[in-house]
């Protein structure tokens, strides 16, 4: 029987059926190729390092303790090209696949989901707002934790830059969702993803650290130009700084905070030695306690080579009944409604989940 005898449904099954043959069919084993060292004009290179730092790429490719990197536009593709096949060679077994997950099912997955339509400039904005959104949608993916994810893992697109999780931390809403009490204009937002630190806002933690650590490196007009993008998306009426709610004093928490916190936020950054006031605090604000709680337990610790703002960390000085009773207290300082069972929340991380 041919395909032109076929009904329309017929055919259509009898390609699917052979586009999942075809899928499922796994390749035969190609032997590890010997690439042969290529010479790489220095500033070519130099700008690779440049856009791999933007892209935080050395966190996901280099194993704990191992060497960096073992394991767009075209210029900006060439670039990035060419830093990779400069870096140090390196014999690396990569760990097995463990998904068992049929070739046809990711076919689906990223015929349905994976965007490849080129970026496209939008005329009514400027040069410095366009190259911030190619930016924050290409190298630096910044929706790849911004944006939540539906049960298949892939981004919502009808909800971009409104709050997702990574490692069992939140990454905030960037949109006209953003929680944060104090709104992102271009030029805190270009110092902050700069430096890590910037007045009004909380430091850097969790996650985003090896982010800032990487946009640290990057041309300053460059990190500007994804500052100015990023905080166009914050479309709330008000811009006003939130207004801190007053605490009960009597509650259990707010004995733990005059005991581990006061002493350095309550006299905020202005004084030597002092902390950001927490009602300013975005941790305080989000849709659930898990970062709060990290930054309690953990602190704020930069890598060694950094000279970056820290917090110490008091999980070995503070009970889990404690973290939970601090941050119920704080939470009641933004105004916001009570988060939902913190103590299973302090619980679960306490005891290594993510």
């Amino acid at each position: 029987m041919t395909m032109s005898i076929l009904s329309p449904a017929a055919r259509a099954s009898a390609l699917i059926a052979a586009a999942l043959v075809v899928a499922c069919s796994a390749p035969p084993a190609v032997a590890p190729a010997e690439v042969a060292p290529r010479a790489f004009d220095r500033p070519l290179v130099a700008q690779g390092a440049l856009l791999a730092a933007m892209g935080n790429c050395m966190t996901c490719h280099t194993a704990p303790g191992g060497k960096p990197y073992a394991g767009g536009r075209d210029e900006d593709l060439e670039a990035l090209f060419a830093f990779v096949m400069t870096r140090e060679r390196v014999r690396n077994v990569p760990p097995a696949n463990t998904m068992l997950v049929p070739r046809f099912a990711v076919a689906f997955w990223k015929h349905k989901y994976f965007d490849r339509s080129p970026f496209k400039p939008d005329p009514a904005q400027s040069a410095q707002w366009n190259r911030g959104a190619y930016l924050a949608g290409a190298l630096a993916h910044c929706s790849a934790c911004h944006t939540p994810r539906n049960k298949l893992g892939a981004e919502k697109r009808d909800q971009y830059m409104a709050g997702g999780d990574v490692d069992g931390w939140h990454a905030p809403a960037l949109n006209g969702q953003s929680p944060s009490p104090v709104p992102w204009d271009a030029q805190a937002l270009t110092a902050y993803l700069a430096t890590g630190l910037v007045d009004q806002h909380a430091i850097t933690a969790g996650p985003m650290m090896s982010v800032v650590s990487g946009l640290g490196q990057v041309a300053i007009h460059e990190v500007r130009a994804l500052a100015v993008y990023t905080a166009s998306l914050d479309t709330r009426a008000t811009k006003r700084p939130a207004v801190a709610a007053k605490a009960d004093p009597r509650m259990a928490g707010a004995i733990v905070y005059a005991g581990a916190c006061a002493d350095c936020h309550d006299r905020g950054r202005e004084a030597e030695g002092g902390a950001l006031q927490l009602p300013l605090a975005i941790a305080l604000a989000i849709p659930t306690p898990a970062n709060l709680i990290h930054i309690t337990r953990e602190g704020i610790i930069p890598a060694e080579h950094e000279r970056r703002p820290w917090m110490p960390e008091f999980g070995s000085a503070l009970t889990e009944e404690q973290i939970t009773e601090l941050a119920v207290y704080l939470r009641s300082l933004s105004g916001r409604p009570p988060w939902q069972d913190v103590r299973a929340e302090v619980r679960r991380i306490s005891r290594g989940g993510e």
